[in-house]
C-alpha cells in the first residue's frame, strides 16, 4: 500500500510538471514581438511586409495596381497580398528598393518579414 502511495505521488508530479510546460498555459514564456525579433536578426533576408494607408487602396484591385507599380520601380517579387491590411509581402528586394518604398506617399510602413 504504502509503496502504491509513493507511484501515485510520483504520477502525479510528473503529471503536474507536464503541464506546466505545456506552450498554451497561460504560464508559457512570452514570444518576442517583430521588433524584438528584428533587433536580434530573425530576418528574412530581402523580404519586406508593405503596408498602404488606408486611404490610398480602398480595395484589393488597388492594392494590386500598387504593388505592381512599387515593384517596377523598386525590384523584388510579389509573395503575398495581405487584402484586409491593404498591404503586401515582397521578396528579393534590395536595401535601395526598400528606401524606393518607403518614399512613396501612398506606404505606411515597411517592416523586415520574419
Amino acid at each position: 500500500m504504502r509503496q502504491a502511495t509513493r507511484f501515485a505521488f510520483l504520477g502525479g508530479s510528473v503529471l503536474l510538471a507536464t503541464a506546466c510546460t505545456d506552450p498554451s498555459s497561460p504560464l508559457a514564456p512570452p514570444v518576442p514581438s517583430a521588433s524584438i525579433q528584428a533587433a536580434r536578426g530573425d530576418t528574412i533576408p530581402g523580404s519586406y511586409i508593405i503596408v498602404l494607408r488606408s486611404d490610398s487602396a480602398p480595395s484589393a484591385a488597388a492594392t494590386t495596381r500598387h504593388v505592381n507599380r512599387l515593384l517596377a520601380i523598386a525590384g523584388g517579387r510579389l509573395h503575398f497580398v495581405y487584402d484586409a491590411l491593404h498591404g503586401y509581402a515582397v521578396d528579393g528586394i534590395s536595401v535601395a528598393g526598400v528606401d524606393k518604398v518607403r518614399a512613396d506617399p501612398a506606404v505606411a510602413y515597411v517592416e523586415p518579414d520574419m
